[in-house]
C-alpha cells in the first residue's frame, strides 16, 4: 500500500514539476519578464563585495593550499556568506572569485 502511495506522490511531483515548466515557458513566450531584476543585480553587487572585503586577508596567503586558507580563515573567526566554517571548496570559489573581480 505505501509502495502505491510513494508512486503516485512521484507521479504527481512529475506532472506538477510539467505544468510549471510549461506555464513559465508559455508565459515568456508572451514576453512576460520573469525574475526581479533589481533583486538580482542588488544580489550580484553583494556576492562581488565579500570577497573583496576579504582581499586584504587572502591577498597575502594566496599561495598556500586551499585547506590552509580554510583554516586561517577559520582560526580567524571569518564565516563564509552563509555563516558557516571555510571549507576548501568555498575557499576555492572565493579565489576564483576574487581572479575575477581583479581583471
Amino acid at each position: 500500500m505505501l509502495h502505491i502511495y510513494a508512486a503516485l506522490a512521484e507521479k504527481e511531483r512529475r506532472m506538477i514539476s510539467r505544468r510549471t515548466k510549461d506555464a513559465l515557458r508559455a508565459a515568456k513566450a508572451r514576453g512576460v519578464i520573469l525574475g526581479n531584476a533589481k533583486q538580482a543585480e542588488a544580489n550580484r553587487n553583494g556576492a562581488d563585495a565579500f570577497p573583496e572585503s576579504l582581499r586584504p586577508i587572502v591577498a597575502p596567503i594566496i599561495n598556500l593550499t586551499s585547506r590552509r586558507i580554510a583554516k586561517v580563515l577559520n582560526d580567524r573567526g571569518i564565516k563564509t556568506p552563509t555563516g558557516k566554517a571555510w571549507q576548501s571548496v568555498a575557499v576555492l570559489r572565493l579565489i576564483a572569485r576574487l581572479k575575477d573581480t581583479a581583471q
